[in-house]
């Protein structure tokens, strides 16, 4: 990597870029649900006011905003501790391949304490490059299946 990526928190000055990434991950890997300024906010809103629940954080090249990811932190019976999830993360496209989200995966670890037992990321079926990614640095399909409900129910 040529250029040293920094993490931050995300600051309210950054929400139009946020949204900008955002829209463009939901684009560029659709997962089914349609993504708009109104839900980012709710996030940002959301994690501003309880930020135990997680955080977003902004990737950083030269003062140039590269990319983000939302973290959600949860708590897993099974595990008997914290479950981190690494809700999304995007990389603009001019910023790919040079290492930036292997920079972020181990500052993020660097930070987690014992008490956190996993990290779980998700990857949609045909998002074959992110499978990849994540295999490269250790991830394994987990055991159990995940299943999702929209609610309410009609």
């Amino acid at each position: 990597m040529t250029e040293k990526p920094s993490f931050r928190l995300y600051r309210p000055g950054d929400f139009p870029a946020l949204v900008t990434m955002v829209t463009a991950l939901y684009q560029e890997d659709p997962p089914g649900e349609a993504m708009n300024a109104a839900k980012v906010m709710r996030t940002v809103t959301m994690l501003s006011r309880a930020p135990e629940r997680g955080r977003i954080v902004i990737f950083d090249i030269n003062n140039e905003v590269a990319g983000y990811a939302i973290v959600i932190h949860c708590w897993s019976n099974e595990f008997s501790g914290d479950i981190h999830l690494l809700d999304e993360m995007y990389i603009m496209p001019h910023k790919r391949n040079l290492g930036i989200g292997t920079a972020f995966l181990q500052h993020l670890l660097g930070q987690i304490d014992e008490s956190v037992k996993g990290l779980l990321v998700e990857v949609t079926p045909d998002n074959h490059r992110a499978l990849r990614f994540y295999e490269s640095l250790g991830f394994t399909a987990a055991t159990n299946r995940h299943l999702f409900i929209p609610l309410p129910l009609h």
